[in-house]
């Protein structure tokens, strides 16, 4: 082999090596994000009983404040929520919004925050109420419609 023919396969080489190294440092950011979110999934906890007022029919008002108070207190995150996908529920757990249970077959809406890796799960209605409070809060995002 002479030397062009040498210096073209070092060259494809280290193409391929720095295309490995990328492949490896996508797999581990993902890895990681995937055990921040095995660990907070892990982590949760399972309210049974609830209490209180029953806000679903004309608690608007209540919810959106509610709502303000876990995003001031950081509770909730303050950027535009993304649901990740709506089912029916299990009957596991609560909405954070009215702190009500959401019931065996309810629909359900759940989002998951990028950032902590946390599963919220809402009623649609109060996923909507999220929604409008983050946009009126003018967080830089623009809101979207979730009806």
């Amino acid at each position: 082999m002479d030397t062009v023919q040498l210096l073209a396969a070092g060259e494809a080489a280290l193409v391929r090596a720095r295309q490995a190294c990328e492949g490896a440092h996508a797999l581990r950011h993902s890895s990681s994000w995937l055990v921040r979110y095995a660990r907070a999934l892990r982590s949760r906890t399972v309210r049974w009983i609830r209490g209180g007022a029953d806000l679903r029919e004309d608690g608007a008002d209540a919810i959106r404040a509610r709502l303000r108070r876990l995003i001031d207190d950081g509770t909730l995150p303050r950027a535009e929520p993304r649901p990740a996908w709506s089912c029916t529920s299990p009957g596991t757990g609560s909405c954070p919004a009215c702190d009500l249970a959401l019931t065996k077959g309810e629909l359900e809406c759940e989002l998951t925050t990028a950032t902590a890796a946390i599963i919220l799960r809402f009623h649609p209605r109060c996923l909507r109420l999220y929604a409008g409070v983050v946009a009126e809060r003018g967080n830089g995002h623009r809101a979207t419609s979730l009806s």
